[in-house]
């Protein structure tokens, strides 16, 4: 092909979270000699951080105005956005493929990509893993997984063999450490250049079981008197986990920031990175940990142990076990040095592993040899 390759993401909304987070860098870190790519999000414009960062990189969004719920009026607005772009490649994420099935058989789109970014039975709902199976199975949309782990899984549940892994990464650039930045932050905090800073970024949701995380950080408490532990993010279990937080006096300690632009300061001014999640797929939080070069203290669940490498870059604990987190934050803190060596180590593997352009080549890749394959059935609608 001579012309540009056009690659069209398709992601329900632009939340706060890791697909959201690797469609905007894969969107911003394309090769424009080869592709020309733009987005389409089911939900409307919502002002979110990755919304107004698209915007201001003028990266074409195509928003659908869907409602909550079910909504089949989507599979004629995607139709029309077809038509409209006439991408080469439509690459789903999370519960996409619902909508775009029907739209990209009517236009025989020449190449479809599915990006599984969660434990094949925690993606979606039933309804969701049906219409998976069918695409995977009889559609042939072809499946990425954003690691082993999760690859695994997908094999198992959806009984396919056809399915890739390409790590999710981000720019590591950006997570650079500045010891004025982290005194800097550390000050519009209000937290003094001796205390010990713990910082967990995520959503508040049962997956990221931030119960656990605050019965871990109590019990740290008990041993390290000058510790802090920031928390990054919000969701619908947030006013839950600031009473809990209310109602063990741990407000002096505990501070809820909320969502935030200014990650990588925050981690500048941050000692140990901690992620007390029941499952996970490759999250890039963690990542964003290593590329600032802080040590991780992480439950091994999902993908986790593809990053993490216990005593190396972190330690990694069993899911659900308050008293071995805890003990794996007092340790780390215990020993500065060790954490400052696990801390390099971190970068050094971030950078040489997961950095963005290691990912969008990988895609590029991807999309050009699907393209290859599929090209001369060529689309009879554009």
């Amino acid at each position: 092909m001579n012309q540009k390759i056009r690659v069209l993401q398709i992601i329900p909304n632009f939340g706060y979270g890791g697909a959201e987070m690797l469609v905007k860098d894969l969107l911003l870190a394309q090769d424009t000699q080869k592709l020309e790519m733009a987005a389409c999000s089911l939900y409307p414009f919502s002002g979110t951080n990755i919304e107004e960062e698209l915007r201001e990189n003028n990266i074409t969004v195509f928003y659908l105005d869907k409602e909550l719920g079910p909504d089949p009026r989507m599979v004629k607005r995607l139709y029309d956005t077809f038509i409209r772009f006439k991408p080469h490649v439509i690459h789903t994420h999370r519960y996409a493929i619902r909508y775009t099935l029907i739209p990209s058989i009517l236009c025989q789109v020449p190449v479809k990509i599915h990006t599984i970014h969660n434990i094949a039975r925690k993606e979606v709902d039933l309804a969701g893993r049906i219409i998976h199976f069918l695409s995977f199975k009889l559609f042939n949309y072809k499946p990425i997984a954003i690691s082993k782990i999760i690859g695994d899984t997908a094999k198992d549940y959806y009984k396919i063999d056809n399915i890739s892994h390409i790590h999710n990464c981000i720019s590591t650039e950006k997570y650079l450490n500045n010891y004025k930045m982290r005194l800097k932050t550390r000050i519009l905090l209000n937290i003094d250049d001796d205390s010990l800073v713990i910082i967990h970024v995520g959503r508040f949701f049962p997956q990221k079981n931030h119960r656990l995380l605050i019965e871990s950080f109590s019990r740290v408490l008990s041993k390290i008197n000058n510790v802090k532990l920031l928390m990054v993010g919000d969701g619908d279990l947030r006013p839950e986990i600031e009473g809990i937080v209310n109602r063990n006096g741990l407000n002096s300690h505990i501070k809820f920031l909320g969502v935030r632009k200014d990650i990588a300061d925050l981690l500048s001014a941050s000692d140990i990175f901690v992620l007390s999640s029941d499952w996970e797929g490759l999250p890039l939080t963690v990542i964003e940990a290593m590329a600032a070069g802080k040590p991780v203290v992480a439950t091994a669940v999902g993908g986790v142990p593809e990053l993490i490498k216990n005593n190396v870059n972190g330690f990694l604990v069993q899911p659900k076990d308050p008293d071995s987190l805890a003990q794996a934050l007092i340790k780390m803190a215990g020993d500065r040095e060790a954490s400052r060596e696990m801390g390099a180590m971190g970068r050094k593997m971030a950078r040489e592993k997961f950095d963005i352009r290691i990912m969008a080549k990988a895609y590029e890749n991807l999309y050009l040899d699907e393209l290859n394959k599929n090209y001369p059935k060529k689309c009879l609608v554009y």
